[in-house]
């Protein structure tokens, strides 16, 4: 980790790799490859939030000679709410 980085409780930490390993799943299933990543961030009051990214490199078909998928997913979680 970085020095000045920054680091989700131990509880969090636990979640994001589950959530890797899900979401890593997922993306097999769906995107059939490519890459994703989860974190987890700590914010105040007990609350969380998390980001969920994809990238897949798009295969050449028919008139498509190159390009990508992206998806970004960020979610603020409030705690008892």
């Amino acid at each position: 980790p970085l020095d000045d980085g920054v680091l989700p409780s131990e509880k969090l930490r636990a979640m994001e790799t589950v959530a890797n390993d899900l979401f890593g799943s997922y993306r097999e299933m769906y995107y059939c490859g490519g890459a994703s990543s989860v974190y987890f961030w700590d914010i105040d009051g007990g609350d969380f939030a998390a980001c969920v990214l994809f990238k897949r490199e798009a295969e050449q078909l028919k008139k498509l000679k190159e390009g990508s998928w992206d998806a970004i997913h960020v979610v603020e979680v409030k705690v008892g709410a």
